[in-house]
């Protein structure tokens, strides 16, 4: 008995082996096979009774209408573009209307433009050292600190095609007064311009004082003259109270002694003054003896007086103005014109 070799016996299994595999992998690879439609439900028969339609219910909304479509935006023709010449005519219609606009202004501000004004104004502030805080016995003011316009003065000139016309005021205090008129008429059908005639007019109020300034100007220069002091040295050299402003002349003129005269350096006896013509009697009467006056001098409405009565009304001075004389008080003769009055002071 012939033995064949072991390959050969082997070879037929492998080879069966090997294409099985193959087979089993193409199978693989091949898609399943699509599952077989759901059976749809059985129509009813012929005859037989349609479903019943269930009624709607409150719970169930009813179903929508269709939104409607909106229909297609409609093609608008673009603006037309204007042409150079149109805009160009546009802007000359502008043009003409800011024209005539600006011309109807100055028709208007012309005549106002014509027109100028200068000047000037001159302020004066008063500071006085006895000026306090309140009010005085009288409700007046204790401060008596103030500003005030001394002097002011307006232009005004207008010039007009033919004629210039110039009108000029002054104030000063209390009162306004015309300082200047002037019209002036120009050729202005020449090419000469000539300044055919003119008429100036200037007024200067003459100085007419009032009754009272008269009195006080008279009073102020006659009570410091010599032929109205002198009478006073026939009495014995001795100490006068008597107002500031004629201290120095008094001391001059006459052999007698003054307290205050207007000095810067005289302070303290410059305010003593004004305290004693200013304050109550009694207080004058302290002042006057603790600087040793034995007479007392006044001059009815010189200028100092006024000031003593206008601040401080119901004081000693205004009390002496007014005859009201203090028992300690004793009159002295002067001359019959004498602008003076004078007193013995008696402690």
């Amino acid at each position: 008995m012939r033995t064949l070799p072991a390959f050969r016996l082997v070879w037929p299994l492998l080879t069966a082996f090997s294409l099985a595999s193959i087979g089993a992998t193409a199978r693989a690879q091949q898609p399943a096979p699509a599952a077989p439609p759901a059976p749809s439900e059985a129509a009813p028969p012929a005859g037989a009774p349609a479903a019943p339609v269930p009624s709607p219910s409150a719970d169930v909304p009813p179903p929508q209408p269709p939104a409607e479509v909106p229909p297609p935006p409609v093609d608008v023709p673009p603006p037309a573009t204007a042409t150079v010449d149109e805009r160009v005519a546009d802007a000359e219609q502008k043009i003409d209307g800011l024209t005539e606009s600006l011309s109807t202004t100055n028709a208007t501000l012309s005549p106002i433009a014509r027109l100028k004004f200068s000047g000037y104004i001159q302020g004066q502030y008063e500071m006085h050292q006895e000026s306090v805080s309140g009010l005085l016995p009288n409700n007046t003011p204790a401060n008596l600190d103030r500003f005030s316009v001394r002097r002011a003065r307006l232009k005004a000139t207008y010039t007009g095609e033919n004629a210039e016309y110039l009108l000029q005021i002054d104030a000063a205090g209390d009162a306004v007064v015309l300082k200047d008129a002037e019209a002036t008429f120009v050729d202005t059908w020449t090419p000469f311009n000539f300044r055919l005639f003119g008429y100036s007019f200037g007024y200067q109020p003459p100085d007419r004082p009032s009754a009272f300034v008269q009195r006080v100007n008279n009073a102020s220069g006659r009570c410091p003259t010599i032929p109205a002091l002198q009478p006073l040295d026939k009495l014995p050299p001795q100490t006068i109270f008597t107002f500031v402003d004629l201290g120095p002349r008094l001391v001059v003129v006459t052999h007698h002694n003054a307290i205050a005269g207007p000095y810067h350096r005289n302070g303290d006896a410059i305010l003593d003054v004004q305290h004693g013509f200013s304050g109550s009697a009694d207080q004058f009467r302290a002042i006057a003896k603790r600087h040793g006056a034995t007479l007392l001098l006044t001059c009815p409405n010189m200028s100092e007086s006024t000031v003593y009565r206008a601040r401080n009304p119901g004081g000693f001075y205004d009390q002496l103005a007014h005859d009201k004389i203090p028992a300690w008080l004793e009159p002295v003769a002067l001359p019959a014109k004498s602008p003076l009055r004078l007193w013995r002071i008696h402690y």
